[in-house]
C-alpha cells in the first residue's frame, strides 16, 4: 500500500427523505435548507478506522447523509505509529475537558 495515500472508506448516498418518518417532514425541510447553499462543497472527514467506536458509526449515516444532500463527503483513514494515536487521543479527550 502507498503509505502517501490516504485510503478512501466507500459510503453510498442516503436520501435525507429516510429520515422524514423519524424525524417529521418540517425537520426534514429544514435541513434541505441548510444544505442548499452548502451544495457542492467538499467535506474531508478523518478517522483512523471504518469500523468500531462512535466516529465511525457517525461518520457512515453522515457523509452518506451529506453527499444525498448534495455535498461533496469523503472519509478516509489516516494512519500512525502507537505514540501518534496516544497523542491524538489525548487531544481528544483534552477538548471534551480531561486534564
Amino acid at each position: 500500500m502507498d503509505r502517501n495515500v490516504l485510503p478512501s472508506v466507500p459510503v453510498q448516498p442516503r436520501s435525507i427523505d429516510d429520515y422524514v418518518a423519524a424525524a417529521g417532514e418540517q425537520a426534514v425541510e429544514r435541513v434541505r435548507q441548510a444544505a442548499a447553499p452548502l451544495q457542492g462543497a467538499r467535506v474531508l472527514n478523518l478517522s483512523s478506522t471504518a469500523f468500531g467506536g462512535g466516529v465511525a458509526e457517525l461518520l457512515h449515516n453522515q457523509v452518506a447523509l451529506f453527499n444525498g444532500l448534495g455535498l461533496d463527503s469523503t472519509w478516509h483513514i489516516i494512519h500512525g505509529s502507537d505514540e501518534f494515536f496516544t497523542i491524538t487521543k489525548m487531544v481528544h479527550n483534552a477538548l471534551q475537558g480531561a486534564e
